[in-house]
């Protein structure tokens, strides 16, 4: 559900405080548009992605999956629930946020990226290298994707290749 014309105001104040980095400003206007429209999805994406910012991962856990619930059809929710999930260790949900986000909007090399660390980090080297891959193909000046990329290869002792992604 979009954000409701009553609050709207309040929504893009509590917006320009999250980006002028007044977080504790921007949660208490998040919160207060949420006890008014328990349903702005929007909103509740914003505050569990400041939670995040936070270090507060169960209850950015909660609000994003809460937002998601409300409205699926938003790539980078789930790539910031995946996010969530990785830095809890749950490196099986997180691969399927990511997984989710990807099947929305394939075009950001940095849920590439993501997945592949995540697939990394769960010992799924070849699944890890395919997804580096894609991210250089989607952003050829990518620095993230060729060094994590290259260090996969370093890993393996595939070191020819790692000096052909690392330049």
């Amino acid at each position: 559900m979009p954000v409701p014309e009553h609050v709207q105001a309040v929504y893009t104040n509590a917006l320009h405080k999250h980006l002028e980095g007044d977080l504790s400003a921007a949660e208490k206007l998040y919160r207060e548009i949420i006890n008014q429209a328990p349903d702005a999805a929007q909103v509740i994406h914003h505050l569990g992605f400041l939670l995040q910012q936070t270090d507060r991962l169960a209850e950015a856990f909660d609000l994003l999956t809460a937002a998601i619930k409300l409205e699926e059809n938003h790539a980078e929710w789930h790539f910031n629930l995946g996010i969530v999930l990785s830095r809890q260790g749950l490196i099986s949900s997180a691969i399927d946020a990511f997984s989710n986000a990807i099947a929305i909007d394939p075009d950001k090399y940095f849920y590439w990226t993501n997945l592949g660390a995540a697939f990394e980090s769960n010992g799924e080297l070849a699944r890890a290298e395919q997804c580096y891959d894609t991210a250089t193909k989607i952003d050829s000046s990518c620095p993230d994707a060729f060094y994590l990329l290259s260090t996969l290869y370093i890993k393996q002792e595939r070191y020819i290749e790692a000096r052909h992604s690392n330049y």
